[in-house]
């Protein structure tokens, strides 16, 4: 990847959405590769910033690395793929992020994490919280995008070189399930609690990523021989290493995703998508549209066995189905508190209840 160059490029904080904010690029709609992309051919997502004020101070030079982002799996996939190749442009420039302009926002710990992994040198690290002129201004393209936008051999190359081969670790995990059993805010697989306890009565590990720093979470990822991934946010950490020549399996918590597929078939040994989900049953947002990103997932129990088994875990020798019912209706009750305590002008209670009478499930807002 070959970096480009702008004279007296105008750097703002970030303003509202997630992708509003950074450097200002002349004739910014043209310059698609220094922007915000997913896809397999590059499509912008971001929008034009605008400086509220006058730049505060003028910088010589600096690599822009990207706005920093609150939600670790788009930090990583979507926000962070320019931050290797920047760090090693030239060790005198600093690393440019731009931040939120809200009063004391805090950078989130798995930021730091994020950058001891990449072996950043944290004096680098430039954060913009008022609009500045960088006179010079280097930018690389991303080196993988979300939704097809994989990552090349020689940026394989390039991780695996300057932070060990993860194939050659020795993988004395067997088996491990990294899971999303603890969220609790939507976004979860209804009786996911119950599949883990079947999973340990077959020797699998249950990974909680939410108790580990990024650092502890790629070194214990590098050891695994199987990982089955609950489909989430923790899939993009492996996007901080390179290739990891492991078994890789993803429960699919959304119908016809296939999360992270570019970034993750180039790394594993062999990447398999477990497909199981009877259907998403989704609450209404602010403006009484859906939200499927925090509706609960559920699961249709004989594809689950069958699913599982394809990789070889035989759940039908433990696996109790009243068992596993009612656990899993206990988490749609809890899942439907939780939308109940959360603040709307509108009831969504008929919108729910017609979900799950449709799948045969009488539970009610």
């Amino acid at each position: 990847m070959r970096s480009q160059a702008f004279r007296d490029v105008i750097v703002v904080p970030q303003r509202g959405d997630r992708y509003h904010g950074g450097p200002i690029w002349p004739n910014f709609y043209l310059r698609v590769r220094a922007r915000t992309c997913w896809g397999i051919i590059p499509v912008p997502i971001d929008t034009r910033p605008h400086a509220s004020a006058p730049p505060h101070r003028i910088i010589d030079a600096g690599v822009w690395c990207g706005i920093v982002g609150l939600h670790y799996g788009h930090m990583i996939a979507s926000l962070g793929m320019r931050i290797v190749a920047s760090a090693a442009l030239d060790p005198a420039l600093p690393l440019i992020f731009s931040l939120p302009d809200v009063d004391l926002f805090e950078l989130p710990p798995y930021f730091w994490q994020m950058i001891n992994v990449l072996g950043v040198d944290r004096q680098r690290l430039l954060f913009i919280r008022e609009p500045v002129k960088v006179l010079r201004l280097y930018v690389f393209p991303q080196a993988e995008r979300p939704f097809g936008g994989g990552p090349s051999a020689q940026h394989l190359d390039r991780m695996d070189r300057l932070f060990g081969d993860k194939r050659l670790v020795p993988k004395v995990i067997p088996v491990s399930y990294v899971s999303r059993s603890r969220v609790t805010r939507g976004g979860q697989i209804a009786g996911e609690s119950y599949l883990e306890e079947v999973l340990r009565k077959l020797g699998v590990e249950i990974y909680f990523p939410e108790d580990h720093s990024v650092e502890a979470q790629v070194a214990y990822y590098a050891q695994v021989r199987r990982l089955i991934f609950s489909e989430g946010s923790p899939v993009h950490t492996l996007q901080l290493v390179g290739r990891l020549g492991a078994d890789i399996a993803v429960l699919v918590r959304r119908p016809r995703q296939w999360h992270a597929f570019a970034s993750l078939k180039p790394r594993a040994r062999s990447l398999t998508y477990l497909r199981a989900t009877e259907a998403l049953v989704r609450g209404l947002g602010a403006s009484r549209r859906s939200e499927r990103h925090r509706g609960i997932t559920i699961m249709n129990e004989a594809k689950l066995l069958r699913e599982f088994a394809r990789i070889g875990l035989d759940l039908s020798t433990h696996w109790d189905s009243p068992a596993y019912t009612a656990r899993r209706d206990a988490d749609i009750r809890g899942w439907i508190v939780d939308r109940r305590s959360q603040k709307s002008s509108f009831d969504e209670g008929k919108f729910i209840e017609t979900q799950l009478a449709a799948l045969g499930i009488d539970i009610f807002y």
